[in-house]
């Protein structure tokens, strides 16, 4: 089987849909956490903090960089040959009343969790590296496109996940796989996982309240 990601939206907004959904799917409690950086949502009364990532193929990465610097914009400001470019990638732009507001990514990719399992393993090695904020606990929200959540998948991640950052100082306590359709809420100490499912409207509710945050 393969796997096919739809549409990639602008970093602040990925980051309030992880926000928001953590709070009304995973039940966290509301207005804890804020929007910030390293990591990305801070939960500074629970010593909480939690990084957001999508998890994409570099053609993926390709287009949203070009897309992230024409977010909003008219489409008659975009300039044409970067479209071009974003197509020949097999995606292209949606625009709602004139303005950019997504792209799609168009490449079928192969369907194993192996670019997962890097894409975790990277943020593991960041978050033990780079100056993020001291926190008791991490968290890990991973928008996951590479691959689908099969339980063998999952489990495999978990198990990897808890492997790689046993030596690390650091460590996330908590990795949230969001499927589009369900959330994944994982326990890498104990490797255990379990499911939420999301319906359409909820999730397209999700997306609407992140888009609509200032």
């Amino acid at each position: 089987e393969s796997v096919h990601r739809d549409m990639i939206y602008d970093k602040k907004t990925v980051e309030r849909k992880a926000k928001v959904t953590i709070e009304r799917v995973c039940g966290y409690t509301s207005d804890s956490l804020y929007c910030s950086d390293k990591p990305d949502l801070q939960d500074i009364k629970n010593s909480y903090g939690i990084e957001v990532v999508e998890d994409c193929y570099q053609k993926e990465k390709r287009a949203e960089r070009f897309v992230t610097g024409v977010f909003h914009k008219s489409i008659d400001e975009v300039d044409p040959r970067g479209v071009k470019r974003l197509m020949r990638l097999g995606g292209s732009i949606t625009q709602v009343d004139g303005k950019v507001t997504a792209a799609s990514l168009g490449p079928i990719t192969p369907n194993t969790p192996e670019h997962l399992i890097e894409t975790i393993q990277g943020k593991i090695d960041k978050l033990n590296n780079a100056e993020y904020k001291e926190f008791n606990f991490y968290g890990l929200y991973v928008f996951v496109s590479t691959v689908s959540l099969f339980e063998s998948y999952v489990q495999n991640v978990v198990n990897r996940t808890a492997e790689y950052q046993a030596s690390k100082n650091r460590s996330y306590k908590t990795i949230y796989l969001d499927g589009n359709f369900e959330i994944i809420v994982c326990d890498i100490k104990s490797r255990t996982f379990s499911r939420i499912p999301i319906d359409n409207d909820t999730g397209n509710e999700l997306w609407e309240i992140a888009k609509s945050c200032d």
